[in-house]
């Protein structure tokens, strides 16, 4: 309605409920460890995954990074992250509660971790006044980082190939992008071996039925 980012809106509140942190992703969310048990948000129009635990294990691999705790466990694409505030966000109960939010360049959210009861609050003071930074300038939404080709240009049997020689599920990404292809463009030129349509229902069964048999899954 206001025809704004959410990142634009939340570094409308700088001086008062914002406070802009450093970009150095891997020092910084290091440091939230420190702060204990929070609780991490993730979301897109479809879906949100939230998460409580522990930041452990934090680790960077140039524009790639990696959360591996035991209730924590994150997959990041810095490229991707431009900026980050320490925000005081309202709640329906109109108190407020801590918060480490962090947009890309066009103002998009892409990860929230929320302090929790259990939240050590002067550790979280001191990572917010360790890390203050400059306020960001947001703009253009980031562009596609490749237009995948049309199915009559793909290499299928390039892409049977080596998926059969696939020896851990985060090679798949590099698989298609070696390929140009995109992912749900490689599932659905994939032979039944590896992949095959299902009714838009079976998502919500595979977790009920995880769920109800306790089975570990990873999604």
């Amino acid at each position: 309605a206001l025809a704004v980012s959410e990142g634009e809106l939340v570094a409308s509140e700088l001086g008062a409920r914002a406070q802009a942190l450093r970009p150095d992703w891997v020092a910084l969310l290091s440091k939230l460890g420190s702060v204990g048990p929070v609780m991490a948000l993730t979301r897109n129009e479809h879906a949100v995954i939230e998460c409580v635990g522990v930041y452990e294990n934090v680790e960077g691999f140039g524009a790639m990074g990696q959360v591996v705790g035991k209730a924590i466990d994150l997959r990041l694409f810095f490229r991707r992250w431009h900026a980050a505030f320490a925000f005081r966000a309202p709640t329906l109960a109109n108190d407020s509660r801590p918060s480490l939010q962090v947009f890309d360049q066009g103002g998009q959210a892409l990860h929230k971790v929320f302090l929790t009861k259990d939240s050590d609050e002067s550790a979280w003071r001191a990572l917010v006044a360790e890390f203050q930074g400059d306020a960001p300038t947001f703009g253009a939404a980031p562009a596609p980082e490749f237009s995948p080709k049309a199915d009559a240009d793909v290499d299928q049997s390039a892409l049977l190939e080596g998926w059969q020689n696939l020896n851990d599920t985060h090679e798949f990404t590099h698989l298609i992008r070696r390929l140009g292809i995109a992912r749900t463009q490689a599932l659905r030129l994939a032979t039944p071996e590896w992949a095959q349509p299902v009714a838009l229902g079976a998502w919500r069964g595979v977790l009920a039925g995880a769920g109800k048999h306790e089975l570990p899954v990873m999604t």
